[in-house]
C-alpha cells in the first residue's frame, strides 16, 4: 500500500531525485515512475477482459503527485524524437527499449486522467514508426485456433479458424538487419516494440486503413514469437539466441501476453512454460540470478521473475482482435 512507511520513504528518495535531477532524466527511470505512480494509486477492483485487476480512479490523484506525473508526462513529449518514439536523452538513436518504456509510462499518465497535449498525433506516428521499422518478409507461420473446454483449460487445435501469418520482427534500433547484433531481432528487443506498438494502437485514434496495417502487424509480430519460441534463452534467428537480455525477454513475453489476451504463442503455453522455468532457477535463498546473463544483475533478475509470475501488465479494455485470443478475452 501506498501508505506503507518504507514505500513512502522510497518515494521521496525518488521524489527529491526528480526534483534535482529532472533535466537531465532518463526516459527509462521516467516511464517507470510512471508505471510506479499507478500501482501506487491502483485500488479500484475491476473486471477488464476476464481478469480482475486493479485500477486508478484518476479523481483520487491530486495535489504533489499530480503534479508530478504532469512533469514527467511533459518530460516524455519534450525528449521525443523526430521519428515520434525515444532514444537515451543524451543522444544516439532512438531504440525500441527506450521507447517501449516511454510509452508504458504514457499509457499509465493516462490511466491516472493525464494525457499527452496532442494524442492523436502522437500516438499515430507512433504506429507509422513500427510498421516502418519491422521486417518486410518472414517465414509462414500458422497459428492454431483456441478452444476453452469445461473446467477453464485450454486446448490447441488446427482448425478452418486458424489464421495464416508471417513471422516478422524488430531489431533494437532502425530497420532488422541479421548481420548486425544490436539490429537483429531478438526476443527482448522485438517484444519491446510488440508492446509499443499494442498501446499505441490502442490509444491511437487511426484511420481506418492504418489501424488494418497496424493489426496485421501485431499478428505478424505474435507469428514471430510463435516460431521462434523458447524460454531457456532470448530467442533470434538460429543459431543467434542468447543467453543476453533472457529475463527481460520474458517479462517481455508476460507484457504481450497479458496486453493481447493470449495464453498461446502458438502451441505454446508462454506462462506455464515460464512459470514451471522460474521456478526451477529459482534459489533457496528466495532470488534468481543466472550468471551467464552478463547484461543483469541478480536484483535486475528477480524482478523480471516477479513481474512475470504475478502477471504484473495490466490489461488494456480495447485490445487489438488477434488470432489466438482465449475466449475469456472475447466472450464477455
Amino acid at each position: 500500500p501506498k501508505d506503507d512507511p518504507k514505500f513512502v520513504k522510497g518515494m521521496k528518495v525518488l521524489r527529491e531525485l526528480w526534483d534535482t535531477t529532472k533535466d537531465q532524466g532518463q526516459t527509462y527511470s521516467v516511464g517507470i515512475t510512471l508505471m510506479l505512480l499507478e500501482a501506487a494509486y491502483s485500488d479500484v477492483p475491476q473486471k477488464v477482459r476476464g481478469e480482475y485487476v486493479m485500477e486508478v480512479d484518476p479523481a483520487k490523484v491530486k495535489g504533489p503527485d499530480l503534479e508530478w506525473i504532469k512533469e514527467l508526462v511533459a518530460f516524455l513529449e519534450k525528449n521525443r524524437a523526430s521519428t515520434g518514439v525515444w532514444r537515451y536523452p543524451y543522444g544516439g538513436n532512438e531504440d525500441n527499449s527506450n521507447s517501449q518504456y516511454a510509452v508504458l509510462g504514457l499509457k499509465a499518465a493516462s490511466r491516472m486522467g493525464v494525457h499527452v497535449s496532442n494524442p492523436d498525433e502522437m500516438w499515430a506516428k507512433i504506429v507509422e514508426f513500427y510498421l516502418e521499422h519491422q521486417e518486410k518478409t518472414g517465414p509462414e507461420v500458422q497459428l492454431p485456433d483456441i478452444k476453452l473446454k469445461k473446467g477453464g483449460d485450454y486446448v490447441v487445435k488446427e482448425s478452418k479458424k486458424s489464421q495464416k501469418a508471417y513471422a516478422r520482427g524488430w531489431g533494437y534500433e532502425g530497420m532488422p538487419n541479421d548481420d548486425q547484433w544490436l539490429n537483429r531481432p531478438r526476443g527482448s528487443v522485438h517484444t519491446a516494440a510488440l508492446v509499443a506498438l499494442t498501446l499505441a494502437k490502442c490509444e491511437a485514434n487511426l484511420p481506418s486503413k492504418l489501424a488494418k496495417k497496424a493489426d496485421i502487424a501485431i499478428r505478424d509480430g505474435l507469428a514471430w514469437l510463435a516460431h521462434y519460441y523458447l524460454i531457456d534463452m532470448n530467442p533470434a534467428k538460429p543459431p543467434n539466441s542468447e543467453k543476453n537480455y533472457h529475463y527481460y525477454y520474458l517479462y517481455g513475453l508476460e507484457r504481450v501476453g497479458v496486453l493481447l489476451g493470449v495464453e498461446f504463442f502458438g502451441s505454446h503455453p508462454w506462462y506455464i512454460d515460464g512459470a514451471k522455468y522460474l521456478v526451477e532457477k529459482q534459489n533457496d535463498k528466495g532470488w534468481w540470478h543466472e550468471p551467464e546473463i552478463q547484461t543483469s544483475s541478480r536484483n535486475l533478475q528477480t524482478c523480471y521473475a516477479l513481474l512475470f509470475l504475478k502477471r504484473a501488465t495490466t490489461p488494456v479494455k480495447n485490445p487489438p482482435k488477434v488470432p489466438q485470443q482465449t475466449p475469456a478475452w472475447t466472450d464477455e
